[in-house]
């Protein structure tokens, strides 16, 4: 019964999506709606990441391509000389995405987390694209309701399905974001380079978000003393 509301509502959601006057009146009242909940919950207001969100689109984006993801994680510090790794309890997942920073052009946004759930946007016009068809930043936003219709809780299989993510090595992962070679040694010294990880593809581009239940929580992380040699490039 619920599964048939949640489609007929996504339904609902895509009819609203598809013509341009419906898009835009549904989202008008959508974030007067969104207005009047905070007006009514001014708590929110204290939270300095609560606003940021609400008023930066930058930081209610997806994670991007390249993202990587998984229940535990290998990923760069924030000095960028070892590596460090992420877990969360079962069922969550880690994420980290590596060039979020750069290309949203915010020095301060968390590019890790823990503990998170899977949430994705299948927007039917998406579904049958090749997977190097590079979805553009912006396709979804969560303050637009019409969009907000579209979210699901998917597996990891249905994400391999839509081809909004793929299964590959931490090597081939690493080599797609740039910073294989500077941590070409930590992979190979944890034994892990052949090790498989779940990766953002073009298709997938913004579309995946990991969404934690409350508060923005420090990853759980074990660091290791596996150093970057320095004469690594950077």
């Amino acid at each position: 019964m619920k599964a048939q509301f949640d489609d007929d509502i996504r339904e609902l959601g895509n009819k609203l999506r598809q013509g341009k006057i419906t898009r835009k009146v549904g989202n008008y009242i959508g974030h007067i709606l969104f207005y009047i909940n905070l007006l009514m919950h001014p708590h929110f207001w204290l939270d300095k990441k609560v606003r940021d969100g609400f008023f930066d689109y930058r930081r209610r984006v997806g994670l991007l391509e390249g993202a990587i993801f998984d229940n535990a994680l290998y990923v760069p510090n924030e000095k960028s000389d070892s590596l460090e790794y992420l877990t969360s309890v079962g069922g969550r997942w880690s994420g980290y995405d590596h060039t979020c920073r750069f290309k949203l052009k915010l020095e301060d946004l968390t590019n890790r987390i823990t503990d998170a759930k899977l949430l994705a946007f299948p927007l039917p016009e998406l579904l049958d694209k090749p997977t190097q068809d590079y979805t553009s930043i912006g396709m979804v936003d969560l303050m637009n309701i019409t969009d907000l219709f579209q979210i699901v809780c998917p597996t990891i299989e249905e994400l391999l399905k839509w081809e909004f993510a793929e299964r590959v090595t931490y090597s081939r992962a690493f080599s797609k974001i740039g910073i294989y070679e500077r941590y070409e040694t930590n992979l190979y010294l944890l034994g892990v380079a052949d090790k498989l990880v779940y990766q953002v593809t073009p298709k997938g581009n913004g579309l995946i978000y990991l969404s934690q239940d409350s508060g923005e929580k420090e990853p759980k992380k074990m660091p290791f003393g596996v150093k970057v040699p320095s004469w690594a490039p950077t």
